[in-house]
């Protein structure tokens, strides 16, 4: 369950640079929101939700300009992200407002610039084990564009010529990897996601805020 927090931690709060627009799969502008519902997949446990995240104002963080994208799934959740030098969306920590607890060193990148078909890429995670504090171990997200031209349909409308993501996360001693599906619409960002437990659709979202 805690893993699975994570994940709709990673999928939904984010400060993100105030530098120019790079990446047309996920604007970024004070003001923009997006509005989901998460249902749980056959034989999940998980209950049905809806909510909100927002950009809500700009911050500075390790020197980086960023944007504050709250959430209420996690009343106080916050996750930084912003474009690194090559246009790539990139998730440099996550934590509450009042404090990171979690820095993701190499930076995260959540959706590449030059996006193509069949394009991968892996994000490593260093953690460490409560038996053995001294020591480190890496978990691995591995990332895979499976297409780029994906039609979905959701509450908030169909969306065509989608980027649709593959993300396999295994840790150290997991029987099983964990796989997320995401899709991204231009000018819109994450319509859906989908994975064993969950599926969360958009329902509403309003883009076109203040840069």
């Amino acid at each position: 369950m805690k893993t699975m927090g994570f994940y709709l931690l990673l999928m939904t709060v984010t400060y993100n640079c105030s530098i120019a627009q790079t990446n047309d799969y996920y604007p970024l502008a004070v003001g923009n929101y997006w509005v989901y519902k998460s249902e749980p997949n056959k034989n999940s446990d998980y209950e049905p939700r809806s909510y909100k995240t927002f950009i809500e104002s700009t911050d500075t963080v390790n020197g980086n300009e960023c944007y504050t994208i709250n959430s209420n799934i996690k009343k106080g959740s916050v996750r930084w992200t912003g474009f690194d030098k090559s246009g790539n969306v990139t998730i440099y920590a996550i934590g509450t407002k009042k404090f990171i607890f979690k820095e993701w060193n190499p930076p995260f990148i959540l959706i590449p610039n030059n996006v193509s078909q069949g394009l991968t890429w892996e994000n490593k995670d260093a953690g460490h084990s409560d038996a053995y504090p001294d020591s480190v171990f890496y978990a691995a997200f591995s990332c895979r564009i499976e297409s780029t031209n994906e039609t979905v349909t959701v509450p908030a409308g169909t969306f065509d010529n989608c980027l649709k993501i593959l993300q396999t996360f295994r840790q150290p001693g997991g029987d099983y990897p964990s796989v997320d599906i995401s899709y991204y619409a231009k000018g819109v960002g994450r319509v859906m996601s989908v994975n064993k437990d969950i599926r969360t659709e958009l329902i509403e979202y309003f883009v076109g805020g203040n840069k």
